[in-house]
């Protein structure tokens, strides 16, 4: 039964009846009247509201667990889960889905384990638990696709969004992947890094910090110099806004980051200011299998990056990195299977880049391409924004390796997001909360997708004065990803929403837009006179006789 019949039945009120208070007994009599003769009469428009289901169905993979975009987990076994949502209509009663794990070995995906799973029961917004396990002794970056498959189905049915019925996302294996630590400028100190009480330095968060934790660091500007001695860390920009500050600051002195353990992640921040020492840097790395990645290195007294005793298969990737004292990328000997590419290399006072012995990796396969180097001077013939010619990179003497794929511009490699979907309820009442989906297109790269996960933040205005950002949201190359976000309206009229997508180099798509209307909450007595009143006028035998009861 309607909401608003069954508030009218538990009250007395006065109702249309000459201005007689009716007693419990004589209510109770009408509704059980009025519901009879709907339900008899069937009147389309009731029946319309309350069974408004498509033909069509369409079923969505909303995201595994744990292993959303980004997100890093420990080695041994992991048992994954698997999320799902429905359109409305009649649905298939079970799938079967198949789940793809793969590692990256160089700059290239290989199968680690892949098996079809089912059939599994289909429940709208529902967890299948237990639904796939896997092994990982072996710490490194990792890609899971979960795909669906021909569902089972009594009925006919179509599957309108195609696109939906995959999911990718791109994850870090780590030993003992731990707790987060948050660290922000402005909080008092003496926090005990909980998101309520964080730090107030990155230090305090090294101090306390075990293999496998995640330092979340606030926007703010950090004046410290971190020495990074605890393996498999991440520190990463905890922001949701593109154009905050999130700063590291060496102060003119040492190195501002020094990495001599192995599986540590920096991504985020703009990296500045170090000592003007022959060998001092942004970042001094003397380990293995760190991920340097979204860094600003910029404004540093010497080097902005400086590999040396040995510091082998490293991923520096999707970084800017200018305006340096000494060399952008320095790389000393015995350091080799470091793999550098999607980085902007800009006006570095010695050299962009030098590699003392050579054995690293410059570039990815076409058409992903290499690094942009703003000293390249060859040129692009065919407009695929990659040079005809590779870019030697300085030794000693001879080039010790080439960029066989150099962008023409600064990260030519990614174009301006595209302009993100909103959908929702276009009418509403005010005082309520409304949900809206942002649907987010990823194909926004160059010529190629990134073989790791590019990001993106959202910035929403309502329309009634109030601005949110949201982000990062950690894209797929495989299919579009849903941001849901909420907001209330407290004043009648008509709004419009207002969507767009802020990359991580500060590209914005165009506005994505949605009209809402949000007109004056009826009272539940008010909405069932006016349900009497047109009622009555179609049916006037109806309305004698309901007098004839009541009186």
């Amino acid at each position: 039964m309607d909401e608003s019949l069954s508030v009218v039945r538990d009250s007395e009120y006065f109702f249309m009846s000459g201005g007689k208070r009716m007693n419990n007994i004589k209510l109770g009599t009408l509704m059980l009247g009025i519901f009879i003769l709907i339900s008899a009469s069937m009147i389309p428009s009731f029946h319309a509201e309350n069974n408004c289901f498509d033909n069509d169905f369409d079923v969505g993979i909303v995201q595994p667990y744990p292993i959303n975009g980004g997100e890093v987990v420990s080695t041994g076994e992991l048992n994954l889960a698997l999320k799902l949502e429905f359109e409305a209509g009649d649905k298939p009663t079970q799938a079967d889905f198949q789940v793809l794990i793969e590692s990256i070995d160089e700059l290239n995906w290989q199968e680690v384990d892949s098996e079809i799973k089912g059939p599994y029961d289909l429940d709208p917004d529902a967890w299948i638990e237990s639904f796939f396990d896997v092994y990982f002794d072996v710490e490194g970056e990792y890609r899971a696709t979960f795909s669906l498959l021909t569902p089972i189905t009594h009925e006919p049915w179509t599957d309108d969004n195609p696109e939906n019925d995959a999911y990718q996302a791109v994850f870090s294996v780590r030993h003992n992947a731990g707790n987060d630590l948050f660290v922000d400028d402005d909080a008092s100190p003496g926090g005990d890094g909980s998101s309520t009480a964080p730090f107030s330095k990155i230090n305090d968060a090294l101090d306390q910090a075990a293999p496998g934790d995640c330092i979340r660091v606030a926007e703010g500007i950090y004046q410290e110099n971190l020495l990074i001695d605890t393996p498999s860390l991440t520190i990463k920009c905890d922001c949701d806004n593109p154009a905050l500050m999130r700063t590291i600051d060496g102060g003119g002195t040492s190195n501002v980051i020094t990495i001599s353990a192995d599986w540590v992640t920096i991504t985020g921040f703009t990296i500045k200011n170090s000592g003007s020492n022959e060998e001092d840097a942004a970042i001094d790395i003397t380990s293995n299998y760190n991920i340097i990645s979204w860094n600003t290195i910029e404004d540093n007294g010497a080097t902005g990056i400086y590999l040396h005793d040995s510091a082998q298969s490293n991923y520096i990737h999707h970084n800017i990195i200018r305006n340096n004292g000494g060399a952008g990328l320095f790389i000393w000997e015995q350091s080799t299977d470091n793999i550098i590419f999607h980085n902007d290399f800009i006006q570095n006072e010695w050299y962009n880049v030098k590699d003392k012995n050579g054995g690293n990796i410059w570039h990815h396969d076409y058409p992903y391409g290499g690094n942009y180097w703003d000293d390249y001077s060859g040129d692009d013939t065919n407009g695929d924004g990659i040079g005809e010619v590779s870019y030697d990179i300085m030794g000693d003497y001879d080039p010790m390796g080439v960029d066989l794929y150099p962008w023409i511009n600064p990260h030519g490699w990614n174009n301006p997001p595209k302009t993100p979907v909103i959908s929702g309820k276009t009418s509403g009442k005010t005082g309520k909360t409304y949900t809206y989906n942002l649907t987010i297109d990823d194909e926004h790269f160059g010529p190629g997708s990134d073989p790791f996960e590019d990001h993106v933040y959202c910035r929403v205005n309502w329309g009634d004065d109030n601005e949110e950002y949201f982000g990062p949201v950690h894209l797929s190359n495989l299919n579009p990803i849903v941001v849901s976000v909420s907001h209330q309206w407290d004043v009648e009229g008509t709004y419009l929403i207002q969507a767009k997508l802020i990359d991580a180099y500060g590209l914005e798509s165009n506005w994505g837009t949605l009209e809402v209307s949000m007109p004056k909450s009826k009272s539940n007595i008010e909405t069932l006179q006016l349900f009497l009143q047109n009622f009555f006028q179609r049916f006037p035998l109806f309305e004698k006789l309901l007098n004839q009861i009541i009186l």
